[in-house]
Formats: C-alpha cells, structure tokens, sequence
C-alpha cells in the first residue's frame, strides 16, 4: 500500500513508503508540524521464555503507541497466557496487559499504559506466564504516532 501524504499545498498525494503524513504549515516556518501514523508488525515463536524479544520489531524515538493488537497464529500444547507487551528489558507491559490464552487460536486488544513517547527506539517484547512446552507463533501490530 503506498503512503499517503497531506500538505497544505499539494492536498492529498501518494508516495512510495507505508504510512500517512500530515504536515501542516510552509516549510520555512518555525511552527512546521509533521505527523505520521504508522502501524507496525511482526510475528515471532515462543517457547519456554518468559519474556520473548519481537526481532526487528523497533518503535521509533519519540513515538507515541496508540494501540494494537496481538494474536496467536500457532498454538502451543499447555496453558501459558501472554499478559504483557512491551519494551525489552524494561517496561514489559508498556503497550497493553492482555490475557490471551497461548493455546488457542485468538488475539486481543492493545491498550497502552501510558500515551509517552519512547526516548529511544525500543525493541518490542511479548511477556509470558506458565511454562510454553511446544513453540507457537504471535503477531504483534502497533499502531503509533510519530510528531517531529
């Protein structure tokens, strides 16, 4: 899908990327805004791990997390649920606590915590509870706000 871009002197126009900007004012102003809003995602497998790092799923810095939603692609065999996204090795549940059985088809909404801004680009984590004893696969989509 191509990236949808709005000014206030082209209007509405297409552009290679993914994504859909707003930028409001004249380029040389000091009060320039630009807005994107993207969505994010990625599948990973989990184990027995209590926490599981998305592999290059990265929320950029100084982007705001509005939501999202995670769901299991593959089951595993016993009861784990996954109750937390968030950042890897620090605010595990920064993007939502959802309670989602890991052994059966299904996904939930992601609710962040809190509407901050991350200071650097995090790496994403899905956190566990229970003990995984067959690998199954999880999507994680985040939608988020990048103002510059």
């Amino acid at each position: 899908m191509p990236k949808v871009s709005y000014t206030e002197t082209k209007g509405l126009v297409q552009e290679s990327g993914a994504g859909f900007d707003i930028k409001l004012g004249d380029s040389t102003a000091a009060h320039d805004l630009t807005t994107s809003i993207a969505i994010i995602s990625k599948t990973v497998a989990f184990a027995a791990a209590a926490t599981v790092d998305v592999t290059d799923l990265l929320v950029p810095a100084g982007a705001v997390v509005i939501g999202g939603k995670v769901e299991v692609e593959t089951v595993q065999g016993n009861v784990v649920n996954i109750d937390k996204v968030g950042i890897s090795g620090g605010d595990t549940d920064k993007y939502g606590a959802p309670v989602l059985a890991a052994n059966a088809l299904g996904s939930a909404a992601l609710i962040p915590t809190a509407l901050l801004p991350a200071v650097a680009a995090s790496q994403v984590a899905v956190g566990l509870s229970g003990g995984a004893t067959a690998a199954g696969l999880v999507r994680v989509t985040l939608i988020y706000l990048d103002v510059a």
